[in-house]
C-alpha cells in the first residue's frame, strides 16, 4: 500500500469567481470535494503544496487525506481546471472515498524494456495506442500503474488488455474490453525507391 500523503485545507463559505480570485492573489488554490454520500463543500489549499503534488505522474491515482479545519477527508484528485498561460493549477475537485467504496479509476500504463526488443533495435518503433486504462477498484487498492514488458518484441506484436497484470481487488471498468489493443511494433522507413526500381 502506497504511503497517503496529507493535504491541509481551510474551509471556504464564500462562493464565486471573485472569491476565488482574491484566494489566489493570495497564493491559495479553490478546491471543491463531493460525492461519498456527503453534500459538496468548497475550501483552499496552498498554491506551491498543489504544484507539487500535480506534478506527480500518479496524482489521479494517489488517495490523499485532505485536513479541512481540522477534520480529516480520504480523497482522491479527480480533475484539474489550469491557467491558459501560466499553466498553473486554478482549481482542484476532489472525490470524497472511503475504503469500501468501489471508484472508477485511469491508471497510466508503462511500457518497459524497449531497448530489449530486437524489431526496435533495428528501427520498428512502437505505435501507441492507449496510454491508460479504465479500472473499478477499492481507494485503498488502486494500481500505481500497469506495466507492460516489451523484450524480445518483433515486428507485428501487439499488446492488449488481455497482457496487463490486474491485481487481487481490482477489475476492468465497462469500458474496457479485455481484448483493447494498447499498442503494437510497427515497421516504418522502407526504402520506396528500392522498391520502385524493382518495378521498371
Amino acid at each position: 500500500m502506497r504511503d497517503i500523503d496529507i493535504l491541509a485545507a481551510t474551509a471556504k463559505t464564500a462562493s464565486g469567481t471573485g472569491t476565488a480570485r482574491a484566494l489566489r492573489r493570495e497564493g491559495f488554490v479553490p478546491c471543491v470535494v463531493y460525492g461519498g454520500g456527503g453534500e459538496p463543500y468548497m475550501a483552499s489549499i496552498e498554491g506551491r503544496v498543489v504544484v507539487k503534488h500535480c506534478g506527480r505522474a500518479d496524482f489521479f491515482t494517489r488517495v490523499m487525506t485532505l485536513v479541512v479545519d481540522g477534520e480529516e477527508v480520504p480523497v482522491l484528485p479527480k480533475s484539474v481546471q489550469y491557467h491558459p498561460v501560466t499553466d498553473l493549477p486554478l482549481h482542484v475537485d476532489f472525490l470524497r472515498v472511503s475504503k469500501d467504496s468501489e471508484i472508477k479509476v485511469k491508471v497510466p500504463i508503462e511500457f518497459i524494456n524497449e531497448d530489449k526488443s530486437p524489431a526496435i533495435k533495428l528501427g520498428a518503433i512502437l505505435n501507441i495506442v492507449q496510454r491508460y486504462v479504465d479500472v473499478l477498484c477499492s481507494p485503498l487498492s488502486i494500481p500505481e500503474k500497469f506495466e507492460i514488458d516489451l523484450s524480445g518484441a518483433a515486428v507485428g506484436a501487439t499488446f492488449s488488455v488481455s497482457d496487463l497484470n490486474i491485481p487481487e481487488g481490482c477489475r476492468l471498468h465497462q469500458s474496457t474490453g479485455a481484448g483493447t489493443v494498447l499498442a503494437n511494433v510497427v515497421q516504418v522507413g522502407h526504402d520506396d525507391k528500392a522498391s520502385g526500381d524493382a518495378n521498371e
